[in-house]
């Protein structure tokens, strides 16, 4: 199976979310060439219909990340707990 252990995750990530069916899992995993991360979210958009917000959540969850909307994200001082306003502002 040429496809890296990340992109398997993801491809899992995805299924457990219902973003893709048994079939088309099935399908992905049995890539017989090796292809880049690139690539595979270029299938995924293009053959598989996904949106760059569904792939960024199922890479989220493969990097053991918790994803968010950063459109609902409220800043407040303890934002610039651990990186600080200037750097942020850069």
């Amino acid at each position: 199976m040429p496809l890296a252990r990340i992109q398997q995750n993801i491809i899992g990530h995805l299924k457990d979310l219902s973003l893709l069916s048994d079939q088309q899992t099935e399908e992905l995993l049995k890539t017989p060439e090796v292809i880049s991360g690139s690539e595979l979210e270029t299938i995924l958009r293009k053959q598989f219909k996904l949106s760059d917000f569904q792939i960024l959540i199922g890479r989220a969850y493969a990097f053991g990340l918790s994803p968010f909307n950063a459109r609902n994200f409220q800043v407040d001082e303890s934002t610039f707990k651990d990186l600080g306003r200037e750097f942020c502002r850069e």
